[in-house]
């Protein structure tokens, strides 16, 4: 099988070319591929591009969006982290020192977002958690571990007093018994803990709220769009602009809310981008 990256189309595999974009087909299927590289400059993609196959990295692919006019290189599932890793290594001195101030800035936007997104558990452990979120979690997870040690107490309660018994030695039986106890009084200490930390949590969740409404307020009502936009030339795709923008977002942000936790604040924009940005909607819909 094979696919467009432009219209998504798959055709067997003896097609190699698309008659409906006039491109080459790409080999598989369209969800064992992702995106590594994108840029306006077809220079500076065909660069990143041969640095690509240089390094052995076969299912590297590059073709022009006609719909955004940007030169875009995909790779397979199993090679991205490293084509992007390799492709992050190719913006490097050695591959820009040739380029204008203006062209090492473009791909600037471009290192940033595949610096991001080059480890997924860097990334997932900065995903916000509300307060509310934790304080439901903690309070299940305490639950569990109490019922489990009282369950556990019951059954050896009902067993000491010969409810029904369990075929041992009585060397065996004292260990295991002295161990039960042990382990099921962890278990209630554990879930004692772990409440008294969810009862914490749920005190801050008022205060998180209060704040949360205060931003969505701040950015629908105080974030100059005309300003925002000042940098956002018509010659850069919607993805940089999307960066841009959310740069200038959150550093007014920060500027007016003291200590506030960066995931809270992607999360908040993401949210009301659109909101913002209307116009955007489109491209990444």
């Amino acid at each position: 099988m094979t696919w467009c990256p432009i219209c998504k189309n798959t055709y067997d595999n003896e097609e190699t070319f698309c008659p409906e974009c006039d491109i080459s087909l790409i080999p598989g299927n369209k969800d064992e591929y992702v995106e590594i590289f994108f840029d306006k400059n077809e220079d500076i993609a065909l660069k990143i591009f041969d640095y690509l196959e240089e390094n052995k990295i076969e299912s590297a692919n590059y073709y022009f969006d006609p719909n955004e006019k940007v030169y875009r290189i995909l790779a397979s599932l199993d090679e991205a982290e490293f084509a992007k890793q390799t492709a992050i290594t190719s913006i490097s001195d050695e591959l820009t020192k040739d380029l204008s101030p203006s062209e090492k800035e473009a791909i600037g936007y471009q290192m940033k977002t595949m610096l991001n997104n080059i480890s997924p558990t860097e990334n997932e452990s900065s995903i916000f958690v509300s307060a509310n979120e934790k304080y439901k979690d903690l309070s299940s997870s305490a639950s569990s571990l109490i019922l489990v040690g009282i369950i556990g107490y019951i059954v050896l309660i009902l067993h000491k007093f010969g409810l029904f018994t369990v075929d041992m030695t009585k060397t065996a039986y004292t260990l295991f018994f002295g161990s039960m106890v042990i382990i099921f009084a962890i278990f209630i200490a554990m879930g004692i803990y772990t409440l008294s930390k969810a009862k914490k949590v749920k005190s801050s969740i008022s205060k998180e709220e209060t704040l949360i409404s205060d931003i969505n307020t701040f950015i629908l009502n105080n974030i100059d769009i005309e300003e925002s936009n000042e940098s956002c030339t018509d010659d850069i795709t919607e993805e940089e602009k999307y960066i841009i923008r959310l740069e200038y977002i959150k550093g007014k942000l920060f500027e007016n809310f003291e200590n506030l936790d960066e995931a809270l604040a992607d999360k908040l924009i993401e949210e009301n981008y659109y909101s913002l940005y209307p116009e955007s909607e489109e491209f990444f819909s």
